[in-house]
């Protein structure tokens, strides 16, 4: 997960993407207006991402996968 600023999104951003994603890493990213203007829809969505990477099973947590 990455808060940015404006001065993101540039090739080494592109690259690193490209790495992480290959090593199969969910990228997550936020403007900073945006975790200041609505951080409630922040947690939301970075909760929505770990519910669906980790599926809970019955009785389980979630985080059986690990």
């Amino acid at each position: 997960m990455e808060v940015d600023g404006s001065h993101h999104r540039g090739e080494d951003d592109r690259r690193r993407d490209a790495w992480l994603r290959y090593r199969s890493f969910t990228i997550l990213r936020f403007w900073n207006d945006e975790v200041y203007r609505d951080l409630a829809g922040v947690v939301a969505r970075i909760t929505e991402e770990v519910e669906r990477s980790f599926p809970r099973r019955e009785g389980g947590t979630g985080f059986e996968k690990l």
